[in-house]
């Protein structure tokens, strides 16, 4: 069923249906909430469900960086050791619209998982930011 979710949210992916691979993203992360239908197996299935979500981060990632290639004169890509300052405007509101979407998340798990999994998205916005949001996350987290 994971990995069912795994090609699902890729081909929605594919399909430009952004909405619909975020959905699929939820799902995962409140799968990740449900400890108590089989306990001996949480292990593996934390593991896998964490590659989805891994995957989503990746997909949301590259979608930002192809903005920033299309918005950027002649195309060009950011250097991988890219800074906020390389990154224009159009790539920045890609990715401020991405975290839009994860705060209007209702239920606070998904939330988190979700946020972690764009974590590096950040990178597009601000160089100086990490430690606030780690400890912003930390806070949440702690309750």
């Amino acid at each position: 069923k994971i990995e069912e979710l795994h090609v699902e949210l890729r081909r929605a992916w594919k399909r430009d249906e952004k909405i619909t691979a975020l959905k699929i993203a939820i799902k995962c992360a409140k799968m990740l909430g449900n400890t108590t239908r089989v306990p001996q197996f949480y292990p593996c299935v934390f593991a896998l469900l964490s590659e989805v979500l891994e995957s989503f981060g990746d997909l949301v990632f590259l979608r930002i960086v192809s903005k920033a290639a299309e918005a950027s004169s002649g195309g060009r890509e950011l250097r991988s050791d890219f800074c906020a300052a390389d990154v224009p405007a159009e790539a920045k509101e890609t990715c401020r619209n991405w975290f839009f979407k994860v705060a209007c998340i209702k239920d606070l798990l998904p939330r988190i998982y979700i946020e972690i999994a764009l974590l590096r998205c950040y990178r597009f916005l601000n160089d100086r930011e990490f430690p606030r949001i780690l400890g912003r996350l930390g806070s949440i987290i702690r309750g």
